[in-house]
């Protein structure tokens, strides 16, 4: 039987499947997870592991208790909601904790790779019988990689060792699709179990994310283009009593239908019932979707166009760079549009807008997220909107564009979990845009000290710095030191525009060191002697407007350092440092370019119009 859906090739792909799928059984997954959280997982697992012991969805003591089992810093960044009944809950679908649960008894926290490698595996299988079905020219070679190529040439793989329900989003929207679509034009094709069976999943998908009812909007379009009104009636009752029903069971349990509503607060460091006086009340940061959400809408139309604009092509989360199959089928639907295209591509385009519009500042899924997490609820629609198989030319491309962006998340997954800003700092993907709309919900946010860093004073700030890698060492009085040998990335924030700016770049005890400023578009390259500070000032910064924000993207390399223990026997810095750098925004009018020298130092290597160049060396 298997032989006539699944080639020799691809049986042998999926055996292998199956083996990691066994093998994750007795993996040391905490330990390589450092035993540690990220994102929402913490709610996620508890929950997982209140269904699998207590059959419930009920924050207590015990399940606080049992949390340290495996992770010794605690559930950081958890999110719980007060119920009716006084209680605490967990604040977030129990869909995918729920399909983890039985398993979680028998093998713990590997039970949440190993449901998300089975659900791959059940996606690549329909995905090879859909290709298989539709590819039947021979001239079409390696269509059968076709699926592999999808999956694998993205950064879906490394959300494995995620245990947070975003392959379970992928996976609801692909199989539903799958068994709406797959032989539809046949008259056997389509089936009171298959409309059942997908119509179930859909509603299961939308309990666990609203955004993935786009199956049902493709369902409607399809269907009553056919005038299949007795499927379209089997998708609709089907789909609805499931999610209905699922959101109602949470409603009974909790008072609320909106899990991501109500009386919600999310907690780190110290957690309710972890002491006698830690209560819901005195802990926690509310975040409500009735409260955040609305403050959160507006329209912008300027920020609508480059929102779309860093959708497609941004440094962090362009589905360009680490989703390329989606092109493919996206361009196929705009080539080609046809009545089940024309569904999926409309569906793409709503689910995306709504993602924009209603979160125009968050909509890749908040700082932590490997590219946009969100998109996977979308991703399966563009497998789905070329039924053949790409020719072997455009799978290469797409392989080729993968090996260079999606390649560094998916290479070293528990590395990306941990450190999820890594992934994006290649040299190629330095000359990737920035989001700017995203500045506070990038992954680089994950480092504490890079994150919405306030200077000068943090009690009287000037502006805000959101350091983009860790070629930096935290704030030291007015600045900070970049690392040595390195490039260091970083946006300054302010909520008033600035007509000039001054940088001091002070050097360490490195003779001759070549250092390049880059501030927006002027670019300063200069040559320091040891303890030296040069001072640059830019008129006319220029500079990025989001809403009543400024921003101005900087970068500073430099190309040596020396160690303070080495030079100084009298220090114990064993730091690796290479320049000093303090930044003053100045508020001036009618700012005049000139370049001036208190002393004779040697010419700067390079200058740039619109920069006043100060040097000053210290002496000492």
């Amino acid at each position: 039987m298997l032989h006539r859906f699944f080639p020799s090739e691809t049986r042998v792909l999926l055996g292998i499947g199956l083996i990691l799928l066994l093998g994750t059984a007795v993996f040391p997954f905490a330990s390589y997870r450092f035993r540690r959280f990220q994102g929402d997982e913490a709610t996620y697992y508890m929950m997982a592991q209140s269904l699998a012991y207590d059959g419930d969805i009920r924050y207590t003591r015990r399940d606080l208790e049992r949390v340290y089992t495996d992770f010794p810093e605690g559930p950081q960044g958890i999110f719980l909601r007060k119920g009716k009944d006084g209680g605490l809950y967990y604040a977030k679908s129990f869909a995918y904790s729920a399909l983890v649960a039985p398993w979680f008894r028998w093998f713990g926290v590997n039970a949440f790779p190993m449901v998300n490698l089975a659900l791959l595996l059940l996606v690549l299988a329909a995905a090879v019988c859909y290709v298989h079905d539709n590819t039947r020219d021979a001239s079409v070679r390696f269509s059968r990689v076709w699926p592999l190529v999808f999956v694998l040439a993205s950064v879906l793989p490394a959300y494995i060792v995620w245990m947070t329900p975003e392959i379970l989003n992928f996976a609801t929207v692909f199989l539903a699709l799958f068994l709406l679509l797959h032989r539809m034009e046949r008259p056997q094709g389509g089936g009171l179990a298959r409309d059942i069976l997908g119509a179930g999943i859909g509603g299961i998908g939308v309990f666990a994310k609203p955004i993935n009812g786009v199956v049902f909007i493709v369902a409607t379009i399809v269907l009553w283009q056919q005038r299949a009104w007795k499927r379209w009636w089997i998708w609709a009752i089907v789909g609805s009593v499931v999610a209905f029903g699922l959101f109602g069971v949470y409603a009974w349990v909790t008072g609320d239908w909106n899990y991501m509503g109500g009386e919600r607060k999310t907690f780190y460091g110290r957690f309710p019932y972890q002491r006698p006086e830690y209560t819901f009340e005195r802990l926690g940061e509310y975040h409500s979707a009735d409260v955040n959400y609305p403050r959160e809408l507006y329209y912008d139309a300027r920020t609508i166009l480059l929102d779309v604009f860093y959708y497609f092509f941004g440094r962090y989360a362009g589905i360009a760079w680490y989703f390329p199959p989606a092109l493919i089928g996206l361009a196929a639907a705009m080539r080609r549009r046809n009545g089940t295209t024309g569904a999926l591509l409309l569906a793409f385009v709503l689910g995306m807008m709504v993602f924009i519009l209603t979160q125009p500042h968050n909509y890749i899924g908040g700082g932590g997220t490997i590219a946009n997490r969100y998109f996977l609820s979308l991703y399966p629609l563009t497998f789905f909107m070329r039924p053949r198989a790409p020719r072997l030319a455009q799978m290469v491309a797409v392989g080729m564009v993968a090996a260079v962006f999606a390649l560094p998340a998916t290479a070293a997954p528990f590395t990306t979990v941990l450190n999820p800003w890594r992934y994006a700092h290649t040299p190629v993907h330095r000359w990737l845009p920035i989001e700017y709309t995203q500045l506070e919900n990038l992954p680089t946010n994950t480092l504490p000290a890079a994150f919405n860093v306030a200077f000068p004073d943090p009690r009287r700030p000037n502006y805000f710095v959101f350091f983009l890698n860790d070629a930096f060492y935290p704030r030291e009085s007015h600045g900070f030191w970049v690392r040595g040998r390195a490039t260091c990335e970083f946006v300054v924030k302010r909520y008033t525009p600035m007509r000039r700016v001054r940088i001091r770049i002070r050097n360490g005890w490195i003779p001759q060191h070549h250092v390049v400023v880059r501030w927006h578009r002027h670019t300063v390259r200069l040559v320091l002697h040891p303890g030296q500070e040069r001072v640059i000032e830019i008129s006319n910064p220029g500079g990025m407007r989001i809403r009543n924000v400024w921003m101005w993207p900087v970068r500073i390399r430099t190309t040596r350092g020396f160690i303070p223990a080495q030079v100084d026997p009298q220090s114990r810095d064993r730091r690796f440092l290479g320049v000093f750098v303090t930044i003053e925004p100045i508020e001036c009018i009618g700012c005049r370019v000139s370049e001036r020298r208190t002393e004779p130092e040697p010419q700067p290597s390079g200058r740039v119009a619109g920069t006043r160049q100060i040097d000053r060396s210290t002496g000492s």
